[in-house]
């Protein structure tokens, strides 16, 4: 009794095995959009309408493409008159159909949050756009007065150095027109002066009705007031959604300041880096150390500026693309 029992139990495992074995188990899974190859599709002015929208995907479905990823940029001379504005009700109208009909053809879409590259058009205000460092370096003999004429708008800092690690603050030494008079003490002494000024770099290749500054990288308050024209944009949208929104490329062109950064560099790091606005400048023993965090402080609001942008997109359904070229 007990081999008849071993003797089916092993028959019925026999079975069971055979069973799993089934070749359908095997076959090959179904292909999905992101499994094939994407492309970039560039919409020269946004000159686009649904026949040749319709063309474009068509090929590019038969082709074997599973994903295109929109980036407006400037137009074709001669063909003004068919140009549509960025984020304008008819572009965004071209939008959803272009999602539409990729859904018909199992195909995603993707886009810039911007044109051309990198974040940034129309509505950014030089408020909220890209700044960089201006320094004015002089020198002044202890016992000597110096007076000077200081341009008081964006101005971050006026600080004096000596040796022996003497700093003073002289920014409250100004009057109230921005000219500067005081004596040194003994000593040799450097005066930095340091303003805050915008890059005034553009978007480069913008499209149609979003030419204009590029956004501070290092800004979250930044990024916030710029998203709120794609929530507008967005507001009333219908259709499929996006697959992805873009960040293409780290291309902010001297961009290495932004507003409050001596308030946000003492609450990371836990000194002034007023004392020490040689080292961004000059090198010795201790300055590498300082201009490094600096430049960590840089890094970590940047990636805070791109994870606000990030946790917009989530928060839309969209997943994010970002791209590291010129980082």
């Amino acid at each position: 009794m007990k081999q008849t029992l071993i003797y089916i139990i092993a028959v019925f495992s026999f079975i069971q095995c055979t069973q799993q074995a089934n070749p359908d188990d095997l076959s090959w899974p179904e292909v999905k959009p992101e499994n094939k190859p994407g492309t970039y599709w560039w919409w020269m002015g946004s000159a686009v309408d649904k026949e040749g929208l319709t063309y474009n995907l068509d090929n590019l479905a038969d082709a074997g493409i599973g994903n295109v990823h929109i980036i407006p940029i400037y137009g074709v001379k001669g063909e003004e008159k068919r140009y549509i504005d960025f984020l304008s009700p008819k572009w965004m109208k071209m939008l959803s159909y272009t999602v539409d009909k990729g859904g018909k053809l199992k195909m995603n879409v993707d886009m810039s949050t911007t044109t051309g590259w990198p974040f940034g058009g129309s509505h950014v205000t030089p408020q909220y756009a890209a700044s960089k460092i201006e320094f004015e370096v002089m020198t002044v003999a202890g016992g000597k007065a110096l007076e000077k004429q200081i341009d008081p708008v964006n101005l971050e800092a006026v600080m004096a150095y000596a040796d022996n690690d003497r700093s003073v603050d002289l920014l409250d030494k100004l009057d109230k027109n921005g000219k500067l008079n005081w004596t040194a003490p003994h000593g040799e002494w450097k005066i930095y002066v340091l303003h805050k000024r915008g890059t005034g770099q553009q978007v480069k290749r913008a499209a149609p009705g979003n030419i204009g500054l590029v956004l501070d990288p290092f800004s979250v308050n930044g990024m916030k007031y710029y998203l709120e024209r794609y929530n507008k944009a967005f507001a009333d949208y219908k259709g499929i959604n996006l697959r992805a929104q873009y960040h293409d490329s780290y291309e902010y062109h001297h961009a290495d300041w932004t507003d409050d950064l001596f308030e946000k560099f003492k609450a990371r790091y836990g000194y002034d880096l007023r004392l020490y606005l040689p080292a961004i400048l000059d090198t010795n023993r201790i300055n590498p150390y300082i201009k490094a965090d600096y430049r960590r402080l840089l890094a970590d609001l940047h990636l805070e500026y791109i994870e606000t942008w990030n946790d917009w997109s989530h928060q839309k359904g969209w997943i994010t693309r970002n791209e590291a070229h010129g980082a």
